[in-house]
């Protein structure tokens, strides 16, 4: 596919919740034939470099991700943070869309930042 670069920021408004959105998401990428990748979690008590070693692994550029996926290696394609975590990943020329899930329930569908529902990422 040729977005295989594409990476998607999901935002969560509660720390309660985030374990069972990143579950919702993997299933989502697991019964998905097009999109592939894995989750990566940075939430706001998480160690300071814990926090920078994820942010540093979902913001580095990959030149040949689909080796990456062919052979079944971690790469990130969706960070979701916690608000104690806002701003990570931003930096990363990769990311294509940034989705905020205001419920502690809510995983699917997502509303972007912009509030127009969020395309390309969790819809």
């Amino acid at each position: 596919s040729n977005n295989l670069n594409e990476k998607c920021i999901v935002y969560t408004n509660t720390s309660s919740c985030w374990e069972q959105i990143q579950a919702d998401i993997e299933l989502w990428f697991d019964m998905n034939e097009i999109l592939k990748g894995d989750v990566i979690v940075i939430y706001g008590d998480l160690k300071p470099e814990v926090k920078f070693v994820s942010a540093e692994r979902f913001t580095k550029v990959i030149v040949n991700p689909g080796e990456l996926i062919y052979n079944n290696k971690f790469y990130p394609r969706i960070l979701l943070a916690t608000a104690g975590s806002i701003g990570a990943g931003l930096d990363s020329p990769d990311v294509f869309s940034v989705c905020l899930c205001q419920s502690p329930h809510c995983s699917t569908p997502g509303v972007s930042i912009s509030g127009v529902a969020c395309q390309g990422c969790l819809t």
